[in-house]
Formats: C-alpha cells, structure tokens, sequence
C-alpha cells in the first residue's frame, strides 16, 4: 500500500491511505467513470456506485457533473452546458424560411442538431432558414421555422435527443398536391 501511497496517485490503495490519514472520503479517481463513482472510505473499505446512465463528464482533468440545460455562446451555438459527447444546436441561421412546407423541400440543408466530434458525430439537418431559438432548460424552441410551423423541441436527455415538429396555425389550403398541403 505504502507504494501505491507514493507513485499512483488515483488508485484504490492511494485512496485508501489518503481516507486513513484525512479522516475523509477519497475518491478513486482511476476507478471512476461516467457511470462509475468509487471512493475509499476512512475505515479502509470501498464504496462504488454504478449508474445506467452518464453522471459525470470528464473535462480538464477532472470530474463534473452532467447538466444537460441549454446555453446560447456568443456565436449563437447553442450547446448543453456540461453533456457526454458533446451537443451542438443551430442558432439563427443565414437564409430566410421557405415561403411554405412544400418550398421547403428545395430549400438548402442547415445543421440542426450535431451529436458527437470527428468521425464519431451524427447531424441532423433542416431545410430552410431557423430564426433564434427560444432556450428553456433542456429545450430548444424554433418559433416560426416554415410557415405556420414550429420545430417544436429540439429535447435532451443525457445521452440522446429528439425533435418534434408543432403547427401553430394551419391556415385553410389553398391547394392539395400529391397528398400535401400547400401553405401559401
């Protein structure tokens, strides 16, 4: 033990001798995980707790909380303040919305959301322009992003997201093409 103590600081013996001498709880830094939480306690037994899902979030060298609520950057980004894997929301975007739902479908592709970095990312577009969306804690609200439409919620959980379309208002159609509604 009295060698772990000196050269592997992290480790269950080195926490464990830090527990005995402070009198406190040691966490064990090199058995902790996202969903593994391990501490020594001052009596010299371990205390491990499993989780099924992320708690923590490794970032500068140390262990934080999971806070998934949303914040805009000065970029307008909006991101989760603290989330496993990194969460990346579109703010106001270039372009404007499609005149209509039908018109959206030539509209360009934007990033709405983008889950992940590198080549271990997924994104998932919209066709037209988003105006700034409205944050409420773990929602994203996109007011008026095609005529009459809202992306209702762009949701978070800890390790997922999911999108939901909102009509608003739906004014009498002009027109029927192919089994949609065109909004004019």
């Amino acid at each position: 033990m009295a060698w772990a103590h000196k050269h592997a600081k992290g480790s269950k013996a080195w926490a464990i001798v830090e527990a005995k001498r402070t009198g406190k709880k040691v966490v064990a830094t090199d058995e902790t995980s996202a969903t593994i939480y391990t501490v020594a306690n001052p009596d010299g037994t371990l205390t491990t707790e499993l989780t099924s899902g992320p708690e923590r979030v490794w970032r500068g060298g140390k262990w934080h909380k999971v806070d998934i609520s949303l914040a805009a950057g000065a970029d307008g980004i909006v991101t989760a303040k603290n989330r496993p894997n990194g969460l990346r929301l579109s703010g106001k975007s270039g372009g404007p919305a499609p005149l209509s739902l039908l018109g959206a479908k030539d509209a360009p592709a934007r990033d709405l959301v983008t889950l992940g970095s590198g080549d271990d990312k997924v994104t998932l577009q919209w066709k037209g322009g988003f105006p700034t969306p409205v944050l409420d804690g773990t929602r994203a609200r996109y007011k008026n992003a095609v005529p009459g439409a809202d992306v209702a919620g762009v949701d978070l959980a800890r390790t997922s997201f999911w999108t939901k379309r909102s009509w608003v208002q739906i004014p009498p159609p002009r027109q029927l093409v192919r089994g949609q509604l065109l909004i004019q």
